[in-house]
C-alpha cells in the first residue's frame, strides 16, 4: 500500500552512503522478522502483521549473527546454537580454569561432555561419542567461529527443508564426518567440535543452489 511505498522510499532515501563493510548497517528501516515488511526505524509493532520488531540496536545485532531470516523459520538451527552455548557453559564449569578455561577447556571437562576417539568410543563402547563430540568446543575462538558459521548457514539450509529433514541432514553430517575422520586419524587421536557437520550444510547448500539454481 502507499504506507509501505513511503517506507521504501524513505529507507532508500536516508540509507544513501552504507558502512562499506556492512552495507545495510546504517539503513535508517528495518524489516519485520515476522513478515518481511519494511518498517520505520522507531516502529515497536510491524505495521503490516502486528508482530513486535526489536529496537534498532537489537535489530541490527541480530541481522547482523542470525541474518534477515523471518524470526521462526530456523527453529532447529537457533536449538543447536542454544544446545552448543548451554555445553560451553558446562565444560567452563568443569574446567574450574578461570580465563584459562575459556581459552583451552582441561582434557578432563571434554572427555566428560563427549570429546572423541576411536578408543574410547568403539574400544571402550561409548558410542554416544560419535555424536556429541559434535558439540563440544576446544575454547572461545573455536566456538566463537563455528557458532557464528552455524547461525549464518543453518537458517539459509533450514528455510529449505522441514525441521526432520533438517535435523536428519545434521545427523548425517555428523556421522558421515566421523567416518571420514576414522580412515584419516589414528585410533588414539581427539575430536571435538561442529565443522563437521557445518561443512555438511554448506555442502548441501552449495548443491540445491546449483540444482534449483
Amino acid at each position: 500500500d502507499g504506507s509501505h511505498r513511503d517506507q521504501v522510499d524513505a529507507m532508500m532515501k536516508d540509507g544513501v552512503g552504507p558502512s562499506k563493510i556492512i552495507p545495510w548497517w546504517s539503513y535508517s528501516n528495518k524489516i519485520c522478522p515476522h513478515c518481511r515488511a519494511v518498517n520505520n526505524h522507531d516502529a515497536s509493532t510491524c505495521s503490516s502483521c502486528g508482530g513486535r520488531l526489536p529496537s534498532m540496536l537489537g535489530y541490527r545485532l541480530r541481522r547482523l549473527f542470525v541474518g534477515s531470516i523471518p524470526s521462526d523459520g530456523a527453529v532447529v538451527s537457533m536449538a543447536f546454537v542454544g544446545i552448543i552455548l548451554l555445553f560451553f557453559g558446562v565444560q567452563l564449569v568443569l574446567s574450574g580454569r578461570g580465563i584459562g578455561g575459556i581459552m583451552a577447556p582441561s582434557a578432563n571437562a571434554l572427555g566428560m561432555l563427549g570429546m572423541y576417539s576411536e578408543d574410547l568410543a568403539f574400544r571402550n563402547g561409548q558410542w554416544w561419542r560419535v555424536l556429541a563430540c559434535g558439540l563440544v568446543h576446544g575454547g572461545l575462538i573455536h566456538f566463537g567461529f563455528n557458532t557464528y558459521a552455524l547461525m549464518q548457514i543453518g537458517p539459509l539450509v533450514e528455510g529449505q527443508l522441514t525441521r526432520a529433514r533438517m535435523l536428519t541432514l545434521i545427523t548425517f553430517s555428523q556421522l558421515t564426518s566421523i567416518a571420514a575422520c576414522i580412515f584419516v586419524y589414528p585410533p588414539y587421536h581427539t575430536l571435538v567440535g561442529a565443522s563437521g557437520w557445518i561443512f555438511g550444510l554448506i555442502v548441501y547448500g552449495i548443491g540445491s543452489s546449483h540444482c534449483c539454481g
